[in-house]
Formats: C-alpha cells, sequence, structure tokens
C-alpha cells in the first residue's frame, strides 16, 4: 500500500520502562499502592520471560509421567 510506504515500525519493542513515565505507567499495574513493592503480577510477568521456568515445567511434567503413582510437590521455600 502506497500509504503505509513511509511508516517505520520498531524492530524490537519492549514492554519495560524507559523513562519516569513509563515508570509511572509500569507502576500502575505492577506495585502495590500502599507499600510500593513490587506485586504478584510483577512478579507472574518476570517469572514468564525466565527461561528457567521453563524447564522446571519440563521437568515436573516428565516426573509426572514418570512417577505417576506418587503426588509430586514442589517446596516454594526449598531456596
Amino acid at each position: 500500500m502506497k500509504v503505509l510506504q513511509k511508516v517505520n515500525l520498531d524492530e524490537v519493542v519492549s514492554q519495560e520502562p524507559h523513562s519516569y513515565i513509563d515508570e509511572e505507567r509500569f507502576a500502575y499495574f505492577y506495585k502495590d499502592t500502599l507499600t510500593s513493592a513490587y506485586n504478584q503480577y510483577y512478579l507472574d510477568f518476570i517469572l514468564q520471560k525466565n527461561a528457567g521456568d521453563k524447564f522446571l515445567r519440563d521437568f515436573a511434567e516428565y516426573l509426572q509421567k514418570e512417577f505417576s503413582d506418587f503426588r509430586i510437590y514442589r517446596d516454594w521455600n526449598a531456596l
């Protein structure tokens, strides 16, 4: 389309904040209003990008298949 020939699209798009305004927008979704600490949504956002999570999910799936007669638990505080 001739109309869109001069439109330049960003090659890399990121949701990470890069300016004060971005930080405030980010804080609206990911910070607790009372404490200003990051909330569960931020943790979920960060962990989704973590390759280690994919490994843990795959490993848990493997364990569940191999040891289907047993209940498999993950201890959140094991570290």
